[in-house]
């Protein structure tokens, strides 16, 4: 079946996007008995899980957060489904956009960190997440620097944007060959 087939293309973002929705810390913080609304921030991620529950628990969502990145993406990719540069992007961003806004959690979710860096992995071949850890930094020493332990929702917000337009700079990059 042709890469460039629009139902294929379609599927396969509607598939990063849905798998980008599940959110497994609050899956686990359910078994661990943990509201994880009443941690820290109230962010729903594996971070908090891991400061409530332990780090058995919050490893896992972590990995789980992370393989939800690479796993449906890199199998599009490896079995010739999504050919398409953009539509590769696309189903990354959406499996991102997945996890920062879950419908599973009225459209709020968490920081995307560990799929964006799972996104990230798959589309650079390894070499981009250089810069997510980056972008991560640098909003954890800012919040440090002026005596904050935790970030608002519009920092929260502005991370996964330059998430976001991080992915698609550095897949056009990519793509183009540095002629961009």
């Amino acid at each position: 079946m042709s890469g460039n087939s629009l139902t294929i293309c379609f599927l396969a973002i509607a598939l990063k996007f849905f798998s980008g929705s599940i959110m497994y810390a609050p899956l686990l913080a359910r078994l661990a008995k943990v509201d994880l609304s009443k941690v820290r921030d109230g962010n729903p991620g594996s971070s908090n899980l891991w400061h409530a529950a332990g780090w058995k628990y919050g490893i896992v969502a972590l990995a789980l957060d992370y393989f939800k990145g690479t796993f449906p993406l890199f199998l599009f990719i490896a079995m010739g489904l999504v050919e398409n540069p953009y539509i590769v992007s696309l189903a990354a961003v959406g499996g991102i956009a997945g996890h920062a806004f879950s419908p599973f959690l009225k459209f709020r979710g968490g920081k995307a960190v560990a799929t964006t860096f799972g996104a990230w992995s798959v589309l650079t071949k390894w070499e981009a997440p250089t810069l997510i850890g980056a972008v991560f930094t640098l909003f954890s020493v800012y919040n440090k620097l002026i005596g904050r332990s935790k970030t608002t929702p519009e920092e929260d917000a502005m991370m996964v944007f330059l998430r976001i337009c991080g992915t698609l700079s550095l897949r056009d990059f990519e793509t183009f060959g540095g002629k961009v």
